[in-house]
């Protein structure tokens, strides 16, 4: 299954008073590659989809893990060998069950992140120290979807694609 907005939001300037992000799984912002196992890298035609913004850039699809008690699809960008951006998402045809699941995201987030940034309906954005967490609700082609995302505010420092 394809995690929509894998582009959205880079990551916006470090506060230091801000707390960090948080692991999503067993995957941090700036972890190595290296240690991560499972990974598969997307095909051309999901780059297609998922377009490289950098250079040296790399998408891998990672195995699901179980987080809030929630099964999450993961995708993780990587430049130079470490993690910039973690991609979860949930998906479900029950629309109460999406509401749940984004009630439970929201929920652990402000309890780690305190009171988003900015927010709108079904948009979420916290401005961490390393970068930021978004969280976003949307409905898709395969009924309703809870997707949250970490990016690292290194994005800053890579080299972009033109």
């Amino acid at each position: 299954m394809a995690i929509v907005g894998f582009d959205s939001h880079d990551a916006v300037a470090s506060d230091p008073t801000k707390p960090s992000s948080f692991a999503i799984g067993p995957y941090n912002l700036d972890m190595p590659l290296k240690d991560i196992k499972g990974l598969k890298e997307i095909s051309s035609d999901e780059y297609d989809i998922f377009q490289k913004k950098f250079e040296r850039e790399k998408i891998y699809k990672a195995p699901s893990i179980n987080f809030l008690a929630l099964t999450w699809d993961i995708m993780l960008g990587v430049v130079e060998g470490r993690i910039y951006k973690i991609s979860s998402g949930y998906t479900t045809k029950d629309k109460n069950q999406a509401n749940e699941a984004a009630m439970k995201a929201l929920t652990y987030c402000k309890s780690k992140l305190g009171e988003p940034s900015e927010q709108q309906t079904g948009l979420f954005i916290w401005n961490t120290k390393d970068g930021n967490v978004i969280l976003q609700t949307a409905a898709t082609s395969e009924g309703f979807a809870v997707f949250l995302f970490s990016t690292s505010r290194r994005v800053k420092e890579f080299g972009r694609i033109k």
